[in-house]
């Protein structure tokens, strides 16, 4: 029994991967994106909205090992997501292009 305990440690690990998701549309990004931590909980059924304040041109999520590690600590009860959003141009400037 003391032998498999790490065995399912390293396991988990091993199959645990990271992922990232960017969705796009058709409006041109304008500058920087914001970088914001989406909480989301019970294993990422509730939560999740990140509200940067403009309209979004790009927004990609992403989940680390640390992401990962965090949620595994709270048996998936807590799993955090990081979130780029990339703010589109306002439509002034993309006429004036």
């Amino acid at each position: 029994m003391n032998k498999l305990i790490p065995l399912v440690v390293l396991s988990s690990l091993a199959l645990a991967g990271c992922y990232r998701v960017t969705v796009r549309s058709n409006a041109i990004p304008a500058g920087p994106p914001i970088e914001k931590k989406a909480h989301v909980f019970l294993f990422g059924l509730v939560g999740g909205d990140v509200d940067v304040g403009c309209t979004p041109a790009m927004i990609e999520t992403k989940r680390g090992f640390l992401d990962w590690f965090v949620g595994g600590l709270s048996l998936g009860l807590y799993t955090p997501q990081s979130t780029s959003t990339y703010c589109a141009m306002p439509q002034q400037q993309v006429g004036a292009r």
